[in-house]
């Protein structure tokens, strides 16, 4: 080994055998992470969010640790028109999308206490208007 370089004698690749307990290692450790995302699921959430911090806290990670990145300009606030308000435009919070540039999924953020008021349903309003907007094009 090179001089002042750490030995890795511990690392799967260049102890004989160890590759086994290093899976083993890993399969315990993701049982026990499981273990405490269910004991802390189990404790209600009692926070008043708001959309920004429910988009932080909440949607980001999960979307995240499902395997989305977020990283392109169009996954955030994708502008849709066809909206019923007076300007007849909107943004959805958030798009995934396939790898064939088609829409899969939208998810509106909102703050953990909003309520809808009786009659509006916003969660058909956004992907009927983003279907009309992939659909010409943009």
């Amino acid at each position: 080994m090179g001089k002042g370089l750490p030995s890795r004698a511990g690392s799967p690749s260049k102890s004989g055998g160890s590759t086994t307990r290093w899976t083993r290692r890993c399969a315990e450790l993701r049982a026990r992470l499981a273990e405490i995302r269910a004991a802390s699921e189990a404790v209600p959430d009692t926070h008043d969010y708001s959309e920004a911090e429910t988009r932080r806290w909440l949607i980001d990670a999960e979307l995240r640790r499902a395997g989305w990145p977020l990283d392109s300009p169009r996954a955030r606030e994708y502008r849709v028109t066809g909206m019923p308000n007076a300007q007849g435009e909107g943004y959805a919070d958030y798009v995934l999308w396939g790898d064939d540039g088609k829409p899969l999924a939208v998810v509106e953020a909102k703050r953990t206490t909003w309520t809808p008021p009786p009659g509006v349903s916003r969660r058909s309003c956004t992907p009927t208007a983003l279907r009309r907007c992939t659909r010409s094009g943009r």
